[in-house]
């Protein structure tokens, strides 16, 4: 579903899983929260899980630990490299 909430555009992805209620703890970022799910299920469900892989491999890389030291005023006011929850 698209739609757009004070100008500015979401696309609220849903995901169906094979169970009679969803647990208020539930981790998408467990292997096992994939099984028996369909593949449009499967890939709403896979965008959180990329996104939070590549920002833990780059928040840890020695690369990135090297340009925060570089530059740390530039990337603390534009608030770039906060971690998300999820």
């Amino acid at each position: 579903m698209s739609f757009e909430f004070d100008n500015v555009s979401i696309d609220l992805l849903s995901a169906r899983l094979p169970e009679n209620f969803v647990p208020k703890n539930v981790d998408i970022l467990n292997d096992n929260v994939l099984n028996g799910v369909d593949d449009e299920s499967s890939r709403a469900l896979n965008g959180p899980r990329v996104c939070h892989s590549l920002t833990h491999s780059l928040m840890h890389s020695p690369t990135h630990s090297l340009t925060r030291i570089a530059i740390p005023g530039d990337n603390d006011d534009r608030k770039v490299h906060k971690e998300r929850k999820f």
